[in-house]
């Protein structure tokens, strides 16, 4: 199959870190992929198991989440398409560091990390798309932290949405934008590391301002600005 309609090589180079990546280095790896249809609910990765493998996310969403000692689930981020999953795995070859469900039917292309590592090896401009991605994770890691150490839940919460606005929003002809994924108000608490019912009372003071809606289940900023000034 031609790299221009691989839709394992499409997926990869809609990644920014991966967008320019050469034909041999893209050719390497989706020598390697196969295509993983996963159902609603179904966890595909397992926190502590060996990291055997990379994914680049092609439809659907994953949560990446981890749970406490006690026993309380928080989850790190919600992953969209087209993203890659499991990069840590690329470099280190450790166990995983996260538990990755599907939040809704899914599909990936699954890459071993054997495959993944050859292909490094042989492409240097494919181990520094890695690094990058890595970097870029551990970025948006440390930002997490600093809200959740030094923000209250409305700033943590805003932040959230915007970002997730700002990556996957689809604006709307009145100037809201609307998210298309559909995000629980308890996923949204662990994604804050908050409570629900904090969440829930938050949401009901930014409807009643008119900062936000549901639309069919999915949340519309109606005014990003005035949410903006939130955080």
């Amino acid at each position: 199959m031609k790299l221009e309609y691989s839709p394992f090589a499409t997926a990869l180079r809609a990644v920014a870190e991966f967008a320019e990546l050469p034909d041999a280095a893209v050719a390497a790896l989706h020598a390697a992929a196969t295509e993983q249809h996963i159902a609603a609910g179904a966890q595909i990765i397992f926190k502590s198991d060996p990291a055997d493998s990379l994914m680049v996310l092609v439809a659907g969403r994953l949560r990446v989440s981890s749970a406490s000692a006690e026993g309380r689930a928080i989850a790190f981020r919600v992953v969209e398409p087209v993203e890659v999953v499991g990069e840590i795995a690329a470099l280190d070859g450790g166990a995983r560091t996260a538990d990755v469900v599907a939040a809704e039917e899914s599909i990936v292309h699954r890459v071993p990390r054997a495959a993944w590592m050859g292909a490094m090896k042989a492409q240097p401009e494919l181990a520094l798309a890695t690094i990058r991605l890595v970097c870029r994770r551990l970025r948006d890691t440390t930002a997490d932290l600093e809200r959740v150490a030094t923000q209250r839940v409305p700033a943590r919460l805003a932040a959230l949405l915007l970002k997730l606005a700002g990556d996957y929003g689809r604006p709307q002809p009145d100037g809201a934008v609307l998210l298309p994924m559909r995000l629980s108000q308890t996923e949204l608490s662990m994604l804050i590391a908050s409570t629900r019912e904090a969440v829930n009372k938050q949401f009901a003071a930014w409807r009643e301002a008119g900062l936000i809606d549901i639309r069919a289940g999915h949340i519309v900023i109606r005014k990003p600005g005035a949410l903006a000034a939130e955080e």
